[in-house]
């Protein structure tokens, strides 16, 4: 509901009436799944219902497809030869602050020389991405959305995956498959963002 009021404002929207269609439906449920303690307790909050009616199940990942065994994609690693490589792959929805990413980019380039930046998605985002980052256009890759089988082989070239922003309460599903694919993820310090972590670290120990 929140987020139809962000960024779908140009429908026609009943004032009050989303906010308690949702508090209804999550009254009278039998059982409700949040994707992150975060969540949980904005629905609770919300709704008054009883918080044992929430069940917290993150997002997963497919640890067969997404896993450090699987082959870098060509076209990232001829890009970059011989440099670390700092990317994002996803939409490039406005709530991930595409333009900060871009920024970072630019930032991080006056002090390292050895870095490239791999952005994968597509979307106006990706295009505020592509003007920010032009001065250093030498050092970065644009691939327009792909299929989704090749989206491992894609994280498996880059060697830190950058989330610059989300919702306080989201699970975002790159996060898990970065992890899993062992590359280093940097992300806001959320609770919901570190309930992945976490759960990524007792799986794998």
């Amino acid at each position: 509901v929140a987020e139809m009021r962000l960024f779908r404002s140009e429908h026609l929207h009943l004032p009050l009436v989303p906010d308690q269609l949702e508090r209804w439906r999550i009254r009278h449920a039998d059982g409700v799944t949040a994707v992150s303690t975060p969540l949980k307790e904005t629905l609770v909050a919300a709704s008054g219902v009883n918080r044992n009616k929430i069940t917290v199940v993150p997002n997963g990942v497919d640890i067969e497809r997404f896993t450090p065994e699987v082959p870098p994609d060509e076209e990232v690693v001829a890009r970059f030869l011989g440099l670390s490589v700092v990317g994002f792959v996803g939409s490039f929805q406005s709530f991930h602050n595409p333009e900060a990413l871009g920024r970072m980019a630019v930032m991080l380039s006056e002090t390292r020389r050895d870095v490239g930046f791999a952005f994968v998605g597509g979307g106006a985002g990706m295009e505020a991405v592509r003007r920010i980052t032009q001065p250093i256009a030498d050092r970065t890759l644009f691939i327009d959305r792909v299929p989704h089988a090749r989206v491992p082989s894609i994280v498996r070239a880059i060697d830190i995956g950058v989330l610059p922003e989300t919702a306080y309460y989201c699970c975002p599903l790159k996060i898990p498959e970065w992890m899993a694919a062992g590359i280093a993820v940097v992300a806001p310090a959320y609770e919901a963002i570190r309930e992945i972590g976490t759960g990524i670290s007792h799986h794998f120990g």
